[in-house]
């Protein structure tokens, strides 16, 4: 499976492309810095099985992505994430086509735990469910959980 990472700042694309890795070594992880280069990559190096959008490129901005997105790969799963908070742009992401929402504060472990319940079906404490048409959709929230169900301070 080609997972495709598009983002214009190289050390958060690597960030996400070495957990993507760790999390499943064997997938072919191809990454990207802007939108005009997903069509061109998955003709030269195969489907793709999952592609993960930064909300905010220099080809695209806001939902516009997202919609691009899904208008030529409306069946492979899409997981936007941005330094938007989630209460700002996760509905609308939803709303475009998006599956997940996931904020760029989220650590690696929130990070691989959201990829896996949208990949795999894992249902997960510290994500909102919404139900929209049919589908289940999810969005990570702000406040990280611990595994009592508690808020853990922030910094």
């Amino acid at each position: 499976m080609s997972i495709y990472v598009v983002d214009d700042h190289p050390m958060m694309r690597d960030a996400i492309a070495m957990v993507l890795r760790r999390l499943h070594p064997h997938w072919n992880v191809v990454e990207l810095g802007c939108l005009s280069e997903l069509m061109p990559s998955v003709v030269a190096t195969g489907p793709a099985g999952l592609i993960l959008l930064d909300l905010n490129l220099p080809d695209a901005t806001g939902c516009s992505g997202v919609h691009t997105v899904k208008r030529h790969f409306p069946n492979v799963p899409l997981a936007v994430y941005s330094a938007s908070p989630a209460a700002d742009a996760a509905d609308d992401c939803i709303e475009a086509g998006a599956d997940i929402y996931i904020e760029k504060t989220a650590g690696a472990s929130e990070l691989v735990a959201a990829l896996r319940s949208l990949l795999f079906d894992i249902p997960l404490s510290n994500l909102r469910v919404a139900r929209d048409q049919g589908r289940y959709r999810i969005a990570l929230i702000a406040e990280a959980m611990d595994p009592h169900g508690s808020r853990r301070a922030s910094c």
